[in-house]
């Protein structure tokens, strides 16, 4: 007979089900012991290893990029590529971005149950999509336009294809995409000082951190498309929060760093 791996874990908790359906009669002895004998506990998690084992892949190839920068002849092939046109770059990495969002679809939709090589896919094609917005912020000239709307654009494109393509990792970076934006946008509308509204950068995280953790509590489970991405939502938004409330701990809400250290560090008020 064919028999279903489990874990130690998965199949004391299977066990406890089956002992309980035992005492309220919903199962007889005979089908309980053949229940039982259908599993098989796994000797080794190789779920979990190939988990490792993706990350420190992506690790690798990250460290084996940086490495192709200290080539020469590497160097002198990058210095041909300046030559050619932003508008080139940015249609290319379109193109890759379109290729691996459609491969990872494709994928998912076969063998549902392979997340890590799905999520590689999805990974490149986020990363695609990235270049392709930085060179088109080239294209557009980015120094004398409103570039943050830029970003705005990535979170556009995150947001809708997370929920067409169900995918957790492209929405997770559309949330660092929003708190790009909303970096950028304030700081270009207090024509790039530190202070928005009379706001640091530590808080004004700590209010858009506040606002992404309450919108993941009580707004996402409202729709049903976006309740997959709550936990998600919560966690970043959390990250966001306490982390700008560290910062914010530290250096108060001052913008010039100079006037922070004349301050004694054990006054709370100011």
């Amino acid at each position: 007979m064919r028999k279903y791996d489990v874990s130690k874990q998965e199949k004391q908790s299977i066990d406890d089900i089956v002992q309980f359906w035992k005492k309220e009669n919903l199962l007889d002895e005979q089908k309980a012991n053949e229940l039982m004998d259908s599993l098989d506990v796994k000797s080794f998690d190789w779920g979990q290893l190939a988990r490792y084992a993706f990350w420190i892949a992506l690790a690798s190839l990250v460290f084996a990029v940086f490495s192709l920068f200290t080539d020469a002849s590497f160097l002198a092939f990058v210095d041909t590529l300046y030559e050619a046109p932003n508008i080139l770059f940015c249609f290319f990495f379109a193109a890759v971005a379109v290729l691996f969002y459609t491969l990872g679809f494709r994928y998912k939709k076969r063998y549902p149950y392979k997340n890590l090589s799905t999520e590689t896919m999805m990974l490149i094609g986020v990363f695609g999509t990235a270049a392709c917005i930085g060179f088109m912020g080239k294209v557009l000239d980015k120094d004398t336009m409103h570039y943050s709307l830029l970003f705005l654009l990535s979170v556009a494109i995150y947001g809708f294809l997370a929920v067409k393509l169900e995918s957790k990792l492209i929405w997770t970076f559309m949330l660092l995409a929003l708190g790009v934006w909303f970096a950028t946008e304030t700081a270009y509308h207090s024509n790039w000082g530190f202070k928005f509204w009379g706001m640091n950068y530590p808080l004004r995280f700590t209010i858009f951190g506040a606002l992404i953790t309450a919108l993941a509590v009580w707004v996402q489970p409202r729709f049903e498309r976006l309740q997959i991405f709550q936990p998600i939502s919560y966690i970043v938004g959390l990250i966001y929060l306490m982390v700008s409330l560290w910062t914010l701990s530290i250096f108060g809400n001052y913008a010039d760093f100079y006037e922070w250290t004349t301050v004694r560090q054990y006054h709370m008020f100011y």
